[in-house]
């Protein structure tokens, strides 16, 4: 008998891959999984019935109103923080503590990982309110939606100087610190000019989670309630 034909999408996650190459089939589903659009076609394409989506924004939506998807406990991408605070090379902030009156890039305010990142902060004793928030895109001029600060943005969040990223930004020594969940080009090479704020953030995040028992959940799976 054949299975509900299902189309979902998203990031082809390394814990994606047995759906993918079909070693790891759902019971009484015919699934198709779109890895090469990003996370665009959950709510632009009208065949799909959802997939992974933003957690936060899927928050926002919720909160407002918006009953267009359901959200399932299922977490494709969840992360720590520590490692996503870059420095320029040579710059040195022992703490997290010490970014209180410093200039810090996030490239969006309500996204996921930047809420995490404030949360990260406010559980290591900083008043994020003490910091000067700087919205850029990671590099190049970003994606739409991206990389601007939200009208109703808190008063200490502000829109970086046109054509800037915050690699620029940090480069130039206009920011102190970027924050970024995917690195930017060249991070990993030997030489790269962006480094991490914490060079062992590894026994950071061993520590985060011994404390708080979890590691942070940025992206969700939603289904249209269809």
């Amino acid at each position: 008998m054949a299975g509900l034909p299902l189309k979902l999408a998203g990031y082809p996650w390394d814990h994606i891959t047995p759906l993918l190459t079909g070693d790891v089939k759902p019971e009484g589903i015919d699934l198709t999984y779109d890895t090469a659009h990003g996370l665009s076609p959950v709510t632009d394409d009208p065949t799909c019935a959802g997939g992974e989506a933003s957690l936060g924004k899927f928050m926002l939506d919720t909160s407002r109103g918006n009953r267009d998807f359901v959200g399932v406990p299922v977490f494709p991408m969840f992360a720590f923080r520590h490692r996503c605070f870059l420095v320029k090379r040579g710059t040195v902030i022992n703490d997290l503590k010490e970014l209180e009156g410093k200039r810090v890039g996030l490239d969006g305010w309500p996204n996921s990982g930047n809420t995490w990142t404030r949360v990260t902060l406010g559980q290591a004793g900083v008043d994020i309110w003490k910091i000067n928030w700087v919205i850029a895109p990671i590099e190049g001029a970003g994606d739409a939606g991206h990389g601007t600060a939200p009208a109703d943005a808190p008063s200490n969040v502000v829109t970086g100087p046109p054509g800037k990223s915050l690699v620029d930004l940090t480069l130039s020594g206009d920011l102190d610190v970027m924050v970024a969940a995917f690195m930017p080009s060249g991070f990993f090479s030997p030489d790269s000019p962006i480094v991490p704020m914490i060079p062992d953030y590894r026994a950071a995040e061993t520590a985060y989670y011994k404390k708080h028992g979890y590691i942070p959940a940025h992206h969700i799976l939603k289904l249209h309630p269809r």
